[in-house]
């Protein structure tokens, strides 16, 4: 994911290497500035109709495996889409 996308579906993305900081939109008010980063072996659980974004400042790459349910759609740069892997 990067920054400016929105998940019309509930979806789970589950870090497998690297470290990044990871944003959705509108921040809870209980939540802080600014989480700590997300790291190998961390999911993250965002609900639908959220604004997301993942910001990697390291020098290593950020790998992660996201699922969406079937037909599930994004929008990045004001077009939504099915991603492939949620066709």
């Amino acid at each position: 994911m990067s920054a400016g996308q929105r998940i019309y579906a509930r979806a789970f993305v589950i870090v497998v290497g690297g470290r990044a900081y990871g944003q959705r939109a509108p921040r809870p008010p209980c939540a802080p500035t600014r989480a700590p980063p997300v790291r190998a072996r961390d999911a993250l659980v965002i609900p639908a109709h959220t604004d997301v974004s993942v910001e990697n400042p390291y020098a290593s790459p950020f790998h992660a495996v996201a699922v969406l349910p079937v037909g599930g759609r994004a929008m990045m740069g004001g077009d939504a889409f099915v991603p492939p892997w949620a066709e």
